[in-house]
């Protein structure tokens, strides 16, 4: 008995069809793991930069805790002007940002060494900043302790608000303190 050999004509091409199904599935999974992975990529980017502006903004607090700390008389040097970043409880608070930021120390080179500081990597980037108000002289009404104010005498009591960039444009981070000087 001879052996059947199904002919070319009764093919329909089904192994084609479902290999292109297959293939196009594959595909869309493929893209979207290259986005998920971009996406993952960009976030962890921007994470980094935050936290070096953020680290930033904490070495400009305390570069403007140890300014006020040394600097005797600091309260007499306050202005509405907010002249070299020195400023009246009421001066600066209800400006914009951009104006804040032109008034602020600029802490490179001036009280704490920012040696080293350049998350960009080719010298373009803003130092940290800060800006100091002087908030009023503390009464015992405005702490909890009485026995921490007699300890103190008459201690000032200022407000830092620091701001820490990143290496990419728009990261910035802005804390802000109250500090407590004895004096």
């Amino acid at each position: 008995m001879k052996k059947q050999i199904p002919s070319m004509h009764k093919q329909r091409g089904a192994v084609l069809i479902v290999s292109l199904i297959m293939l196009l599935i594959i595909t869309i999974l493929g893209v979207n793991a290259m986005t998920t992975s971009k996406l993952e990529q960009q976030m962890s980017i921007n994470n980094k930069d935050r936290h070096i502006a953020l680290q930033a903004a904490e070495a400009a607090l305390l570069d403007a805790e140890d300014y006020i700390l040394n600097n005797s008389g600091l309260s007499t040097s306050v202005t509405d002007a907010c002249t070299n970043g020195l400023c009246t409880s009421t001066s600066s608070l209800t400006r914009p940002l951009s104006t804040i930021e032109s008034q602020v120390f600029d802490v490179s080179g001036k009280h704490f060494s920012y040696t080293g500081y350049d998350p960009r990597g080719d010298g373009s980037g803003d130092n940290p900043k800060y800006i100091i108000q002087f908030l009023n002289y503390v009464t015992p009404e405005d702490v909890i302790d009485l026995n921490y104010v007699a300890q103190l005498g008459d201690p000032e009591m200022y407000r830092i608000t620091a701001i820490g960039y990143g290496a990419l444009d728009g990261t910035r981070v802005i804390l802000q303190v109250t500090y407590i000087k004895n004096i």
